[in-house]
C-alpha cells in the first residue's frame, strides 16, 4: 500500500495576460430623449441587434449600424448614445461665433429669416459669403454673414462623451451617418479624441448622389478629408442609402487588424449602391481624385499635395469591396495606408503585455545581465507567432536591449532599463502589380 494517497502536482505561476482581440468596435449614435433601457454615455456590449432596439428603440441610428455590424459576421460589439441638446433663436453677429460648439451634423442649422445656411471647413471670415448666405465652421462655431449684422440660428450640439470610451475599443465609428461638410466638427472631435486614445475611426461620406455631380461631391470629400489629415481615420466615397460606414466597421471586427481590408471578399459589403466613375476615382498617385487626394493647386498653406485621400466602395469581379483602405493622411505620412496604423495599435499593446507578463511571473527581474537576457527573450516571444508567414504582420522583427555596461548611471540609479530598440518590417499587402506580356506570332 502506497504511503500517501494524494499525487499533488502544483504549479506556482501567474501565465500570461490575456491577449486582446484587437477587433472590439464601438458604435456611437445620438438622441434627443434618454433611451428606454440605457443611460446617455454608458458603454454596452451586445451580441443581437434585436437587444440593441430592445436598449435604445427599433430603427434608432444604433440599431441601424448594429444590423449592419451584426450581418458581417462580429460576434460583439459596443453601442454608445450621446444627448442631442437644441438652441433656439441663438443670436450671433457677422464674425463672432456660437455659443456651443460643435455643432452636430446630422440636424439642420436653420435661421428666423430666409437665409441659406452653408458650412466651410475654414475661416468664414476670410470667404466672404454672398448676399443672403450665412457661412459656419461648425468646428469653432465661427459665423460670417453675407448681408447683414445678426441672425438668429437654431441648431444642435453634442458634448461628446468620447473620455468614457473603454480603453479596450480598438475602432469607432458613427451610428448611420453620412459624413459631410456639417459633420465636420464632430468629425474632427472624434478623431482627436481617438488619435490621443491610440484607437481608430471609420467613417462613410454622405450619399455621392445627394450632389448635383461627381465634381460636387469630391470637393465636399477632399474638403472635409483635408480638414482632417490623420493616421487613424479611415474614410469610404459611395453612392448607397446604406449605412456604409458600420458595414466597414463590422468588417473590423471580423478580420486581424493589421490585415488590409482591400479587395476584402470575406465578407463582402452587401449594399444596393452605385458606382463612381474611373476618372473620379483615381488611384493614390493621382492628386484631385478620391484616392489621390487633394491637388497642389488646392492645397492651402498648411496642406500637402494628397492629403483628404478617400476610399471607394467598388466591384471587383461583382463583389462590393473598399478600394486600397488608406488613411486621409496623404503620401507625405508614413500611415497613408490604415492597416499600419491598425498594426502599431496591435505591436505597442503587444509589447505593453509582454512586460506586464514579465514583471507578474518573475519574482524580480534582476537589474544585472541576466535581467537583460530576460527582457529580450520576452520581447521576442511577443513577435514569434506573428512574423514570417503568409498572414502575419511582420516580415522580420529584430529585438536589441543595451547591455548592463551601456546604461547611465542616472538609469542604473532609478533601475530604469531604456533604450530597447525593436526593428520591425512590416509585411503589407500588395496593392499593384507591374506586368510586361510579350507575344510573339
Amino acid at each position: 500500500m502506497p504511503l500517501d494517497i494524494l499525487d499533488l502536482d502544483v504549479s506556482v505561476d501567474t501565465g500570461a495576460i490575456p491577449q486582446p482581440t484587437f477587433n472590439d468596435v464601438l458604435t456611437i449614435g445620438v438622441s434627443e430623449t434618454e433611451p428606454p433601457n440605457a443611460a446617455f454615455g454608458e458603454s454596452n456590449r451586445y451580441q443581437d441587434s434585436s437587444q440593441v432596439a430592445e436598449d435604445y428603440g427599433e430603427g434608432s441610428d444604433v440599431h441601424v449600424a448594429s444590423e449592419a455590424i451584426q450581418e458581417m459576421g462580429a460576434e460583439n460589439w459596443r453601442v454608445m448614445v450621446a444627448q442631442e441638446q437644441t438652441v433656439s433663436a441663438e443670436t450671433v453677429n457677422d464674425g463672432e461665433t456660437l455659443a456651443n460648439t460643435p455643432v452636430y451634423g446630422d440636424t439642420p442649422v436653420s435661421s428666423a429669416g430666409d437665409e441659406t445656411i452653408e458650412f466651410t471647413t475654414g475661416l468664414p471670415s476670410d470667404e466672404n459669403p454672398e448676399a443672403g448666405v450665412v457661412l459656419i465652421n461648425p468646428a469653432t462655431g465661427e459665423v460670417a454673414i453675407g448681408d447683414s449684422t445678426s441672425v438668429d440660428l437654431d441648431y444642435s450640439y453634442v458634448e461628446w462623451p468620447f473620455a468614457q470610451i473603454p480603453n479596450d475599443v480598438d475602432v469607432i465609428g458613427f451610428a448611420d451617418t453620412g459624413i459631410t461638410r456639417q459633420h465636420y466638427g464632430d468629425l474632427s472631435e472624434l478623431d482627436t479624441y481617438a488619435t490621443g486614445a491610440g484607437q481608430a475611426v471609420v467613417a462613410a461620406y454622405e450619399d455621392g448622389r445627394e450632389y448635383a455631380d461627381e465634381d460636387e461631391a469630391l470637393a465636399m470629400m477632399q474638403d472635409v478629408g483635408s480638414a482632417v489629415p490623420s493616421n487613424s481615420l479611415l474614410t469610404i466615397a459611395h453612392k448607397s442609402s446604406a449605412d456604409v460606414g458600420s458595414y466597414v466597421l463590422g468588417l473590423e471586427a471580423v478580420q486581424q487588424p493589421w490585415l488590409s481590408k482591400m479587395w476584402d471578399d470575406a465578407p463582402q459589403i452587401p449594399v444596393n449602391t452605385d458606382y463612381y466613375s474611373g476618372a473620379i476615382i483615381g488611384d493614390p498617385a493621382t492628386p484631385g481624385t478620391l484616392e489621390g487626394g487633394i491637388s497642389a493647386s488646392a492645397a492651402s498653406n498648411d496642406q500637402e499635395e494628397g492629403m483628404g485621400a478617400t476610399n471607394v466602395l467598388i466591384s471587383v469581379a461583382g463583389v462590393q469591396v473598399v478600394s486600397n483602405w488608406q488613411t486621409t493622411a496623404g503620401p507625405g505620412s508614413p500611415y497613408q495606408y490604415f492597416d499600419i496604423y491598425r498594426t502599431e495599435q496591435f505591436a505597442r499593446s503587444e509589447i505593453q503585455r509582454a512586460i506586464r507578463t514579465l514583471k507578474l511571473n518573475n519574482d524580480q527581474i534582476p537589474f544585472a545581465p541576466v535581467g537583460r537576457t530576460i527582457i529580450e527573450s520576452g520581447l521576442s516571444e511577443v513577435f514569434d507567432n506573428v512574423t514570417g508567414g503568409v498572414e502575419d504582420p511582420f516580415a522580420s522583427v529584430d529585438v536589441r536591449v543595451p547591455q548592463w555596461d551601456e546604461l547611465t548611471e542616472e538609469q542604473r540609479a532609478n533601475r530604469r532599463w531604456e533604450g530597447i530598440d525593436i526593428d520591425a518590417r512590416l509585411t503589407g499587402d500588395v496593392h499593384q502589380f507591374g506586368i510586361t506580356l510579350n507575344l510573339e506570332v
